[in-house]
């Protein structure tokens, strides 16, 4: 058995004649692709587990939200569930230059809110948080998702 190191780093690929282990391994690179060596968001349909943390709000803590949502190719901003609330109209996360996995919480003024995103790829799925301050109000809250890759978008979709 040899040993084959590739420019994954750690992953190493164990084969001998006629075994399997490289078509295995090259299926899960493709049938679960997530986030690229580049920490750019793939494409598709995620299923996200979110919960939201306010302090003071202790019951925040035990609402789970679940949801299956397509994201476009590197909307890390679809990955959280309170972006979508009205309050956030006009705001997106931008990745910053020099991070990879780090996103800045850009809105038109920072009157509206300030924040920082940092995403992780661990065992297939990415775990995502937010931090947030709300402009001109002393708030500030945080949102943790797990988002897992569940297949390509099916034609039509506009979640």
């Amino acid at each position: 058995m040899s040993g084959q190191e590739t420019n994954a780093g750690t992953l190493r690929l164990y084969h001998h004649a006629g075994s399997r282990w490289p078509v295995v391994v090259l299926f899960l690179f493709v049938a679960a692709p997530a986030f690229a060596a580049n920490g750019h968001l793939e494409a598709g349909r995620y299923e996200l587990k979110a919960y939201t943390v306010m302090p003071h709000l202790e019951e925040m803590r035990r609402i789970t939200k679940s949801e299956q949502r397509c994201v476009g190719e590197g909307d890390v901003t679809s990955l959280f569930p309170v972006m979508r609330q009205t309050a956030f109209r006009g705001c997106a996360l931008v990745p910053r230059a020099s991070d990879e996995g780090e996103y800045d919480l850009r809105c038109q003024t920072e009157l509206v809110a300030t924040g920082l995103a940092v995403l992780r790829h661990e065992a297939g799925v990415i775990s995502a948080t937010l931090a947030v301050k709300m402009g001109g109000k002393n708030m500030t809250f945080s949102q943790h998702t797990a988002a897992r890759f569940v297949g390509p978008c099916t034609a039509g979709a506009t979640d």
